[in-house]
């Protein structure tokens, strides 16, 4: 996380979410504190099945993203 926001010259308070297929992908929202996608492509649907839960659950990245404009309309 500090080697991408020196090399893209971003900060953790500029991260709205996470969005990932893995269970580290909810790890780090979950350090963040910021909410996770847990979309189902990739390893997805096997990470769930295997009781990896994000703050939302999506089938794919299209739903993330309705799933998170819906969270900014809120």
């Amino acid at each position: 996380m500090e080697q991408a926001e020196k090399k893209l010259g971003f900060s953790r308070s500029d991260i709205f979410c996470a969005i990932g297929d893995k269970k580290s992908d909810v790890q780090l929202a979950e350090k963040l504190e910021v909410p996770s996608v847990l979309v189902f492509t990739g390893y997805g649907k096997e990470q769930y099945e295997k009781g990896v839960r994000g703050t939302y659950n999506a089938r794919d990245l299209n739903e993330a993203a309705d799933i998170l404009i819906g969270v900014l309309k809120k």
